[in-house]
């Protein structure tokens, strides 16, 4: 079902899953098919939002799902089973579980807003202080990021996410009023979903209420990174356009007040524009599209063939700077489409990848199935490669399972990872009737088992050889 899901993909259909209120049969369904051991923090926290009491207790308690911020967590879920009509139970349910104990280090008050549901006086209290209540482990960071962290970067990148999703949800409640709480919706423009999901459609029709002075390039940008065309389209009309750093800056004007003025705290070249071909062509006929290759390169990451088939098109490879790096970023992006149209987009000046091997290791890092498979099908000699790390750091079962059956072997430090990836997953979790292929591990344990004998069987066979060298040694001694 998840085969040409991308590892982001599958976590957004499991945030969709606990959010739309699936039975729990249902969810474990959804968890096996998804291949994530245990599910990353951004699915318990969907389960939050969405007043899901009993889902989020089962992803911590049953599946071992990390990054639980229990002030943050009692929040989502009071705030969300008022919004439902559903009364204090759901508030009740979620101290009972929580444990108001747990969380002394923020004090009476900012428990009884959380168990309020009272966000917008919350948010300052959990951006400010840094509790004690966080569940913390070196596999705490998201799913989707792969660098070590320490201690306290884990508690400030948690609290940061918990933090994001209390914005989002104030903003949506915002956005579901009859009328803004703020006359026109100056207020509420700058939020991503002023411009996606149900909102979307009105967006410009709001954005023509506001005065034209109220109008600023930040809700350009907001209106570009969330893909909404229309909105682009309609902010550039008005005259806006995104800002950018300058590249060179003179500081001998830095006195100078029109500098300062004119100096931009953002850089649009930032933003994410590379899923959405229409704002991109909107942007470079209002001449703020940016540098065409960093385009490129978010293009490449996004996985988006038609942007980056409009910007061969438009500008040619070698003003975009297309190099060697082109195809592993594509990898990363999990798109197989893409791969396919990428030598014929970048034309034979661009050089190939220097290995499959390289390749491999991008796409496993998407943990697209499909694009691993692709690309080990057009070189079925390159054997060689070991166990993606970002497998097992991301709790990614079925890639892991995925690169074994295509003869990835266990490295060095695999045991270690492997072992390290089977603690944060409880006893309870393999009951889950995970799908279990011949000649593959289905689970952690099973996956370090076989690792260790592996290792084992090569460190026998290692001095079995050195033996075998000293006795020859030994032998070729004595005769001399």
């Amino acid at each position: 079902m998840c085969y040409r899901l991308t590892l982001q993909q599958r976590v957004r259909f499991l945030c969709h899953c606990v959010a739309s209120g699936c039975s729990m049969e249902s969810l474990q369904g959804a968890v096996v098919a998804a291949g994530l051991s245990p599910p990353p923090r951004e699915v318990l926290i969907a389960a939050a939002a969405a007043g899901r009491v009993e889902v989020c207790r089962w992803l911590v308690e049953a599946l071992g799902c990390l990054g639980l911020h229990r002030l943050s967590c009692l929040c989502l879920l009071s705030a969300a089973g008022a919004r439902a009509g559903a009364g204090p139970e759901t508030a009740e349910a979620a101290l009972a579980w929580l444990n108001p104990d747990s969380m002394t280090n923020w004090g009476a008050r900012a428990v009884t807003l959380a168990a309020r549901g009272d966000i917008p006086a919350l948010q300052g209290l959990i951006e400010d202080k840094d509790g004690d209540d966080v569940i913390f482990r070196p596999f705490a960071c998201s799913p989707l990021e792969i660098l070590q962290r320490t201690e306290e970067d884990s508690k400030c990148l948690l609290r940061l996410c918990w933090g994001l999703e209390l914005r989002r949800m104030a903003a949506q409640w915002d956005l579901e009023q009859p009328s803004p709480r703020q006359q026109p919706w100056s207020h509420s423009a700058g939020h991503a979903e002023f411009y996606q999901g149900p909102h979307a459609a009105q967006a410009v029709s709001r954005l023509a209420e506001i005065p034209p002075r109220e109008l600023t390039a930040y809700m350009l940008s907001s209106a570009a990174e969330a893909g909404n065309a229309d909105a682009v389209h309609f902010l550039l009309s008005r005259g806006l356009r995104l800002r950018y750093r300058p590249r060179r800056i003179d500081f001998s004007l830095f006195d100078n007040d029109d500098f300062l003025a004119s100096f931009s705290p953002t850089d649009a070249q930032d933003l994410e524009l590379g899923s959405n071909v229409e704002v991109l062509q909107a942007l470079h006929a209002a001449g703020c599209m940016g540098d065409p290759s960093g385009r490129l390169q978010q293009g490449l990451e996004a996985g988006s063939r038609p942007v980056v088939s409009w910007l061969a098109e438009t500008f040619g490879a070698e003003v975009l700077g297309a190099d060697v790096c082109v195809y592993p970023t594509a990898a990363r992006s999990g798109s197989v489409a893409l791969l396919q149209a990428l030598p014929g987009l970048m034309g034979p000046t661009v050089p190939r990848w220097h290995s499959y091997r390289e390749l491999l290791e991008a796409a496993a890092r998407s943990g697209c199935e499909e694009a691993v498979d692709c690309l080990a099908a057009q070189d079925p000699s390159e054997r060689g490669y070991g166990i993606s790390c970002y497998a097992v750091h991301n709790g990614d079962l079925s890639m892991m399972q995925r690169l074994r059956k295509l003869g990835g072997r266990w490295g060095r430090h695999d045991l270690q990872n492997l072992a390290e990836a089977a603690s944060r997953v409880p006893a309870s979790a393999p009951a889950l009737p995970w799908a279990v292929e011949p000649g593959v591990p289905a689970s952690w344990e099973a996956a370090a088992a076989e690792a260790r004998a592996e290792m084992e069987a090569q460190a026998q066979a290692a001095a079995g050889v050195s033996g075998q060298a000293a006795h020859s040694l030994l032998r070729f001694r004595f005769r001399v």
